[in-house]
């Protein structure tokens, strides 16, 4: 009796964790893009092209139910360690006062991790030259 107890409680642990990831696997994203490049010195000067997030967002479940809105700053940085060249670069800033946080209920909450990750911009991987061409 005591093993059955451990694997229902294991079963039960287990698809509710899954239950709550798949939650934020699937969204959608509602707002502004822009398109910006620079060009990265090496032997051979490349153009390199990008994107960051501009102005307010709405991120939504599957569902349609609201899982986030706020806006999205902006910050120019100077790269001076790559290349051979200094080049700026612009990224997003996120400050989470900014932002709004829904539950499937409609209700106001404060976000979890997941949800932050969610928001947060992930641009380092689009900026890389090296990466570009794999």
């Amino acid at each position: 009796m005591n093993k059955f107890s451990l694997i229902f409680f294991i079963s039960i642990l287990f698809f509710n964790c899954k239950n709550e990831q798949s939650e934020y696997e699937s969204y959608t994203s509602i707002g502004e893009i822009e398109h910006a490049s620079f060009t990265f010195c090496a032997i051979v000067p490349s153009e390199v092209d990008y994107s960051y997030r501009v102005g307010e967002w709405i991120f939504k479940s599957t569902n349609s139910y609201k899982l986030a809105k706020g806006k999205y700053g902006i910050s120019v940085v100077n790269i001076d360690s790559i290349g051979g060249c200094n080049y700026e670069i612009i990224t997003n800033t996120i400050s989470l006062k900014e932002w709004v946080f829904w539950n499937e209920k409609g209700e106001i909450i404060e976000p979890t991790k997941r949800m932050i990750n969610l928001v947060q911009p992930n641009q380092m991987n689009s900026v890389n030259p090296f990466e570009q061409n794999q």
